[in-house]
């Protein structure tokens, strides 16, 4: 039997510097502040930071100044206006950024491969380049460089799921055809109703993902309740299938 192996977890925060000029000569805030709010409007496919398949979170805000304790004087400032970025993904930072300042890869679209390296590039220009320190060649080896300058030691990481970014996808699908399979056959009748459950067993994703499906239930024996587990039920291959079904989690039943 073999064991899958854990997936490593990282937590990623950085603090860049913007703007020490109070006037912003250069509009370097204006143009990071821009830039952040016209990707929040975008759909979610055509949003950079969506298209980095390890991504679980991220969050970046400018921190123009803190706030006092109550009663300091005189309170402190910043000699800077900063750029913290947060982000928390599933493997390396290197393949991160790396996937952050490409873009998604297109073996047999050259053009839109382009097109997306470029979309990528700039807005990594819009935002980090903006910030003091920040190379003036272009490149992901040199962005990762930066990044890793400003970087900041996680103590108390943020981690909402112990799942892959991929594990959490499968799993909201589930969920969603599920929902979908109730709301749709909620009046049939138990032939007709096993009928269907029959049918979204054999043509739904997960089922053909994982090659087998286990029904979990209680039958009642000699005055008290067993569990019985049964594994023998294998669903069909779903039509149209593509290359992701083959991916399953080691065993086959």
């Amino acid at each position: 039997m073999s064991r899958k192996k854990k997936n490593k977890h990282t937590s990623l925060v950085t603090l860049s510097p913007i703007e020490y000029r109070s006037d912003d000569p250069e509009n370097r805030i204006a143009t990071v502040s821009r830039t952040l709010e016209t990707e929040a409007r975008k759909t979610h496919s055509d949003q950079v930071l969506r298209q980095c398949p390890m991504l679980h979170m991220a969050r970046a805000q400018i921190i123009d100044n803190v706030i006092p304790s109550m009663g300091q004087q005189p309170p402190d400032s910043l000699k800077s206006k900063y750029l913290l970025f947060v982000a928390e993904i599933d493997g390396e930072v290197d393949d991160f950024l790396d996937a952050l300042y490409n873009g998604p890869q297109y073996p047999f679209d050259w053009d839109k491969e382009a097109d997306a390296r470029s979309k990528h590039a700039n807005f990594v220009k819009n935002i980090w380049g903006q910030c003091i320190g920040y190379p003036d060649d272009a490149g992901s080896v040199f962005f990762r460089q930066y990044m890793t300058r400003c970087r900041i030691k996680v103590t108390l990481p943020f981690k909402a799921y112990n799942f892959t970014v991929d594990e959490i996808d499968r799993a909201t699908r589930i969920q969603a055809q599920f929902a979908s399979f109730a709301e749709a056959n909620q009046s049939l009748g138990p032939d007709d109703l096993h009928k269907a459950w029959q049918d979204f067993v054999e043509h739904y994703e997960f089922f053909a993902a994982t090659g087998r499906l286990t029904i979990n239930r209680h039958k009642k024996h000699h005055g008290r309740h067993e569990h019985i587990r049964e594994s023998s039920f294998k669903p069909l291959r779903p039509p149209n299938s593509t290359a992701e079904s083959s991916h399953t989690d080691g065993d086959q039943p």
